[in-house]
């Protein structure tokens, strides 16, 4: 049995006629407010789930305008290929405090979401801007992602010195996600300076090169550079 541009086709003598190659895995993210994963290539296939914008998906096979989808172990669909791009939004942000007793984060740009944070006033977060034209805003935290509901009243400025360290191994990841196991983006020689923003469980959450960012064990940092 052969899957082809979202198909299933038949080859006799398969054994024969194929052989295996290693595909590097290629990702897209959702690039609207929240799209429909439908089970066939058609705006009336049956809906599966609906994913929100900024969602890391991989991308399996392109046909007719659609994209067959992974989004999670096991779970595949189609998607509109137009709704999907190559690099994820909402990435950059400026320090920001909350100015009013208490905010709730929102795990999901939703109030129904299950996942909810309450923080005080005073607390400093990362402000990424608005979440696809909508009234939230993405929001840093602690080194998730959370989204904030009417960001612009509750919100204020904040000046920060901001704080560099110095890369003490020899060459030193700097991965996707604050884990071992995420995606390397580069690696930093010895005494490279970065701007360290946050920790998050013994990783850091970097600037480095020109406004790239990236996570680094914070193991591997240094007050000073090294001689």
């Amino acid at each position: 049995m052969i899957g082809y541009e979202g198909g299933t086709w038949y080859l006799y003598n398969a054994e024969q006629r194929l052989e295996e190659v290693k595909v590097e895995p290629v990702y897209r993210y959702v690039g609207r407010y929240s799209v429909n994963i439908r089970a066939t290539a058609s705006g009336q296939g049956e809906l599966l789930t609906v994913l929100y914008g900024n969602t890391k998906v991989e991308l399996l096979s392109v046909s007719g305008g659609w994209a067959y989808i992974s989004y999670g172990e096991g779970l595949n669909g189609y998607v509109d290929n137009s709704f999907l791009l190559e690099a994820p939004q909402n990435t950059e942000g400026e320090p920001k405090q909350i100015s009013v007793t208490s905010v709730t984060l929102y795990s999901e740009p939703t109030s129904n979401c299950t996942t909810k944070l309450t923080i005080p006033y005073g607390t400093q977060v990362e402000d990424r801007g608005a979440f696809f034209g909508t009234s939230y805003h993405v929001i840093g935290y602690e080194g998730g992602t959370w989204y904030l509901y009417n960001a612009e009243q509750r919100l204020e400025e904040v000046e920060v010195e901001p704080i560099y360290k110095y890369v003490s191994g020899t060459s030193v990841n700097v991965r996707e996600e604050a884990s071992s196991k995420s995606n390397s983006i580069t690696k930093l020689p010895r005494n490279t300076q970065v701007e360290w923003i946050y920790e998050t469980n013994g990783w850091s959450y970097i600037r480095f090169g020109e406004n790239q960012y990236g996570f680094m064990s914070s193991s591997y940092l240094a007050e000073e550079p090294l001689n």
